[in-house]
């Protein structure tokens, strides 16, 4: 049996948390939404409670959600404003929010909340899969006995490993230049 998601909320408006909580209990996922309705409280969950994700206000009582950022780490992120400011979703991006929404009058956007929560899950857990991809095929490249290279399709080496530096007698410095061609005698 999967645990419930546990999804941070960062909401300061009452009408609007009583909309994200009736959405998500239409959701086809086991989730327990944690309140958070300032920037102190939502920093101080992230010390007790691990998030699958975490949904941002953008202007709170107590600062701008800009200040929780450096408190999230390896979570997806959803930032939520009231404001169609693209400065504000460009830096909400480049600072590691998965989406920006903008707040309609009528709630309107909570009802694609669970949808683009799924999809911001679903992209972080494969973003993870292909880190952890990536550090192994690495770790095998760099640790392995036999000789590894790549090379580009103009025969120009992409990529060899130690074991390949240590059986040709070059350097690193030396592959750079290196035809595929040099190598072969």
């Amino acid at each position: 049996m999967n645990k419930p998601l546990q999804i941070l909320i960062v909401e300061d408006d009452e009408v609007t948390w009583m909309a994200y909580k009736r959405m998500f209990t239409t959701w086809n996922a086991d989730v327990n939404l944690v309140h958070g309705k300032t920037i102190a409280q939502s920093i101080e969950y992230f010390s007790n409670v691990r998030f699958d994700a975490v949904v941002l206000d953008y202007q709170l009582p107590d600062g701008d959600a800009f200040e929780i950022l450096p408190h999230i780490s390896n979570v997806p992120i959803i930032f939520v404003s009231g404001m169609e400011d693209i400065s504000i979703a460009v830096k909400a991006i480049k600072q590691g929010a998965q989406d920006y929404l903008v707040k309609d009058n009528h709630n309107n956007f909570v009802e694609t909340l669970p949808f683009i929560v799924e999809k911001a899950i679903r992209n972080h857990q494969t973003e993870s899969d292909l880190k952890k991809t990536e550090r192994q095929y690495s770790d095998l490249f760099e640790n392995s006995n036999d000789m590894i290279q790549s090379a580009k399709s103009e025969c120009k080496f992409l990529h060899v490993n130690p074991a390949w530096l240590k059986t040709t007698d070059y350097s690193r410095e030396e592959v750079d230049g290196l035809h595929f061609l040099d190598v072969i005698q």
